[in-house]
């Protein structure tokens, strides 16, 4: 596709080329003799050339290849060919094929000739460097390995890898990050990356970052060579700042516990732990601290450990030779105040969070500041590093503050100055406190240790903050009513008192509740444990006795009979034979258990007891036949108990399922005058539930 212009000698009248041109150029595309005939008019001459054509080619395209690799690169000649090909690579060689291991980026070309014409080409070879790093993560790390979090989160991924790791190169020369890279490491720490060869050569600090993780950097610029290895695990100087942390045995972890990734394990980093563990949240997540792939209470240990000691990232950036600090502007509008402060009363829990832009990196140490107003007051700053863009200031208020009012305080980092004020209010008082006005939740009964009893006081406050108070029982004793620390509504409430214990006998106990200056007592009847007493969730229908599976010496424990009764349900599985079910006292939540695991329908007998959700209760089961009869036994106290309170009472008239199978068909049935029968199971007959306490 080449073309050439071949030219005749001025000054003739005419001219004819071999093409059939009568120009005195000829442009032509193709190879071969060539002709042109000339004429003054009177004589005539004729001249001739070979054109000859080649065009070269190397085959490889532009590739990337990791350092030192063999890669074969081959050369082509095409065109009209008079003489045999000859190759000249740039490397000295004169071969069609030849193979090169480059270390670097590296072009080569070659020159393709027939002898009488050549052509060259060009391909360029890019080069990878292998650069080795091993680190540890703390609440990722057991039994000298990193948990399988990737495999732990999809259960497909390979066993013997951990989690992907994000690796930056930071040149202080330059002061900036020049390269940034994703990669997975092993279990046993191990992460292999792949650098361009402009970087081998040259000294680094490498950082890495992790979900979760302190990002941390290496304590001093890396000469960067293929197949280096730099372990983080060795010793608290291989990071920067020593930011690592001794497991104990001389292996250093990075911290964990960096929830928002703002470079400091805080106060900050619980709300997303919290929503997500409240949400039950399973998978990969940055939530997910210790690598189990579930967002629970095992994930707040690290975070606990790591908040209380104040751990903060440590990064080498340098500005202008020294470690600036400087700040942009602080977001007034951002604050973010957490907890209260009350006149008198020492600070628990209260900090405050200034946002800043533009912090470019600096290190700042400790800051601690004095509050006016207000006095008695402390604003700490643990010393770290600032973001190079937009972060957070968290400030710790500490102290008792003098009065209540407005206590101040004036901070000056960066360059930039701003005035934080905090609100301190006022303790507690109570103007009225009704002790005669009480609602009781809950019931008490002598050597029962008591659940889910309270009372609730109401009262006329100021809105200030109370403690918590504990106040042991008079008269009954064996018992504690608490009152959790809060803050009074300004005005009417009602103050819940949650009471615990194992009263001491029948009776009386009495309780008498000091708060915000306004003190008065109430009392809460503790009455005798026995057949017919609503306990749990129902009512006492039989106390196990020696003999009885469940039963334990020195301590009550039994049955308890559900309030209603769940009426025209089959036994269900007609034709098929559990197998596994006893006649026996204690054996009806097994028999249940049994039943439901072999017969998969959900309206069946003992589906519908194990499935309620009854008073706050969900292990309800289907009793076995003698369990049913020594119910019947106590049938006048407990349903003296039931109609008490409009509950169902046991119908004299009806046939109750029991759990306990009598074959392949049949099943017992227990009828409320005493007797038992077994009848087949596709018979629909009344069910009572019960569970053991």
């Amino acid at each position: 596709g080449t073309s050439y212009t071949l030219n005749a000698d001025s000054g003739y009248a005419s001219y004819l080329w071999n093409t059939g041109s009568t120009a005195m150029s000829l442009n032509t595309t193709t190879a071969g003799w060539k002709n042109c005939t000339v004429s003054n008019g009177l004589c005539s001459s004729k001249d001739s050339v070979l054109l000859s054509m080649i065009h070269a080619n190397i085959i490889n395209n532009d590739s990337t290849i990791v350092a030192g690799t063999p890669i074969t690169l081959r050369a082509t000649g095409t065109g009209i060919i008079s003489n045999p090909l000859t190759y000249l690579w740039s490397s000295g060689a004169n071969t069609q094929n030849i193979t090169v291991s480059p270390t670097q980026k590296t072009t080569y070309y070659c020159t393709v000739s027939n002898g009488v014409s050549s052509c060259a080409d060009t391909v360029k070879i890019g080069v990878l460097f292998t650069i080795n790093l091993k680190m540890y993560f703390e609440a990722f790390y057991e039994n000298g390995s990193l948990k399988s979090s990737l495999y732990n989160a999809d259960g497909s991924s390979d066993i013997g890898l951990f989690d992907t790791v994000q690796i930056m190169l930071y040149d202080s020369m330059s002061n900036a990050i020049v390269y940034t890279i994703k990669s997975i490491a092993d279990t046993g720490g191990v992460c292999q990356i792949m650098i361009p060869s402009a970087y081998a050569g040259s000294r680094y600090y490498i950082g890495v970052q992790h979900r979760g993780s302190i990002e941390t950097w290496t304590n001093s610029s890396v000469l960067l060579n293929n197949g280096i290895l730099y372990n983080f695990t060795t010793a608290a100087s291989k990071a920067y700042g020593d930011n690592l942390v001794n497991d104990g045995t001389g292996i250093y972890l990075i911290y964990n516990g960096d929830v928002n990734q703002d470079g400091s394990v805080d106060f900050n980093d619980y709300p997303d732990l919290d929503i997500s563990s409240n949400n039950g949240d399973l998978g990969y997540l940055p939530t997910d601290l210790n690598g189990d792939a579930s967002v629970d209470f095992g994930d707040y240990p690290i975070l606990d450990i790591n908040s209380n000691n104040g751990v903060i990232a440590f990064s080498p950036f340098i500005y202008n030779g020294t470690q600036a600090l400087n700040i942009s502007t602080f977001d007034s509008l951002g604050i973010i105040n957490t907890g209260k402060l009350y006149a008198g009363m020492q600070v628990t829990n209260a900090s405050t969070s200034i946002p800043y832009t533009l912090g470019y990196g600096g290190t700042y140490p400790t800051l601690s500041i004095n509050s006016t107003g207000v006095t008695g007051l402390t604003a700490t700053l643990a010393g770290r590093t600032l973001m190079n863009s937009s972060g957070v200031l968290n400030f710790i208020i500490t102290g008792t503050p003098n009065s209540n009012g407005m206590a101040s305080f004036t901070i000056n980092i960066g360059g930039k100055t701003l005035v934080l004020k905090r609100n301190v209010l006022a303790l507690a008082v109570i103007s009225s406190l009704n002790c005669n006005a009480v609602n009781h939740s809950g019931n008490l009964y002598a050597g029962f240790t008591a659940t889910s009893v309270s009372t609730s006081i109401p009262y006329i406050g100021n809105g200030g903050i109370y403690n918590s108070i504990s106040v042991n029982s008079t008269g009954v004793t064996g018992l504690t009513a608490t009152l959790t620390g809060d803050t009074l509504n300004n005005g009417s409430g009602t103050l819940t008192v949650n009471i615990a214990g194992t009263p001491s006998s029948i009776g009386m106990a009495s309780f008498t509740i000091t708060i915000g200056g306004a003190t008065c007592t109430f009392t809460r009847t503790v009455n005798a444990f026995a057949i017919g007493t609503w306990y749990q969730g129902g009512v006492v229908g039989y106390i196990y006795q020696p003999g009885d599976m469940g039963y334990v010496a020195g301590q009550v424990h039994g049955l308890i009979v559900a309030p209603t009764n769940f009426g025209g349900k089959q036994w269900g599985c007609n034709g098929t034979i559990i197998g596994t079910t006893s006649s026996a006292i204690g054996t009806g939540l097994a028999n249940t258990n049994s039943i439901t695991a072999n017969c998969l329908i959900d309206s069946i007998a003992a589906k519908i007891c194990q499935k309620s959700f009854l008073n706050g209760y969900n292990d309800w089961f289907l009793p076995s036949i003698n369990e049913l009869q020594v119910i019947y036994n106590n049938r006048i106290a407990i349903n003296n108990s039931l109609s008490s309170t409009g509950s169902t009472i046991f119908n004299y008239n009806t046939w109750y399922w029991s759990s306990t199978e009598y074959n392949d068909t049949n099943a017992w049935v227990f009828f409320y005058d005493g007797s038992a029968y077994y009848y087949n199971k596709y018979f629909s007959f009344y069910v009572r539930a019960v569970r053991a306490f």
